[in-house]
């Protein structure tokens, strides 16, 4: 398949990186600080320099433990918080943050994850695959930054920038259906990343009924 819809984790390097790590972000600095990084989480990010890292990445139960007590943690859920929050009920719980890096063949990465995107964003994207001709939406992920519009058996995607003074970027996407096709790839990378997930859970998290609903919400999959 010539178009990938990649699911990714963002790894916020606030709880995790060196001290100081902030002044040296959009340096050339900050690759070598993700290169002495193997020995906690031994990922390579989709883009130089990016927080976004692929789930499929994520394979040892170290890198895992880790990603997870950071999330339970900042999500306040039972067990992993500080007295004096509030209990985040576990049907509260949101998806990873992340999202969905698209890549292309032809070329490279059309489009990266941007802010407050997360992993429960698929559907936006499926329904960016299924407009038809002439139709268009604002995609539901991150900000709201992103809109999409079906122009023949192509999909237009375009990043609207926050900031003033910057442009629209467009990136067309030649086929829907390669895109359609793309989400039901991604789905099954998001069931895979819930059965890595799941047993690292069960080891954190006593009941084993919450294990089951936290793996779903987790990687944005509807709780069974």
């Amino acid at each position: 398949m010539a178009l990938i819809l990649l699911p990714t984790v963002e790894l916020e390097p606030h709880h995790w990186a060196e001290p100081g790590y902030d002044a040296r972000m959009d340096t050339p600095f900050w690759k070598e600080d993700w290169e002495r990084s193997p020995s906690r989480w031994n990922v390579t990010p989709v883009a130089p320099g990016d927080w976004h890292v692929a789930t499929d990445s994520l394979e040892s139960e170290d890198a895992l433990t880790r990603l997870l007590m950071l999330a339970l943690k900042a999500q306040c859920v039972q067990g992993f918080h500080e007295p004096e929050d509030e209990i985040t009920p576990d049907d509260e719980v949101s998806a990873l943050c992340g999202g969905y890096a698209l890549f292309e063949a032809a070329r490279g990465i059309p489009a990266l994850p941007t802010c407050c995107c997360d992993l429960g964003d698929l559907g936006a994207w499926r329904l960016a695959a299924s407009l038809g001709d002439g139709d268009g939406l604002t995609l539901a992920i991150g900000h709201g930054n992103w809109s999409a519009r079906r122009e023949g058996a192509a999909v237009v995607i375009t990043e609207h920038p926050e900031q003033r003074g910057f442009e629209p970027v467009t990136r067309t996407v030649s086929s829907s259906e390669e895109l359609l096709a793309a989400t039901h790839v991604a789905e099954r990378a998001l069931e895979a990343f819930r059965l890595r997930l799941r047993p690292v859970l069960r080891r954190l998290v006593a009941d084993g009924s919450r294990t089951e609903r936290l793996s779903s919400l987790l990687v944005g999959l509807p709780v069974r």
